[in-house]
């Protein structure tokens, strides 16, 4: 099975295990889209934008002395977006159809995902 094909089943899982999820997007850590399931938005737009709240958090986090970034979250009354990094240059992001959800699940989803991203040792 080709590495798309793989990235596309775990996408699937993740929406399948969490239906409030309306949109994931894995990128390069420049912003360059990879594989999307993006509800009709600009994929392009949508990974520029990722990466840039990514290495916001990241600036963020190491100004304040608070470690790596382990997942970057925004809260909207519509939905909550979620940046997190796969490996160490790619990222993924994760956007919900509302704010009301159990943010631990959806939090234990994405680093299950994550963690099967790494196995597939991706390389683009």
């Amino acid at each position: 099975m080709q590495s798309l094909e793989k990235v596309n089943l775990v996408i699937q899982e993740l929406v399948m295990n969490q239906p409030t999820i309306n949109g994931i997007a894995l990128m390069s850590k420049e912003g360059l889209i990879i594989q999307s399931a993006l509800d009709d938005s600009n994929e392009d737009f949508v990974a520029a934008a990722g990466a840039i709240l990514y290495h916001l958090g990241t600036s963020t986090l190491e100004c304040l002395q608070k470690g790596s970034t382990d997942m970057v979250f925004v809260k909207g009354v519509n939905g909550y977006i979620i940046v997190s990094a796969v490996s160490r240059d790619i990222i993924m992001l994760v956007s919900t159809s509302t704010s009301e959800i159990q943010i631990g699940t959806l939090m234990f989803e994405v680093k299950e995902a994550i963690k099967k991203f790494g196995d597939l040792n991706l390389n683009f």
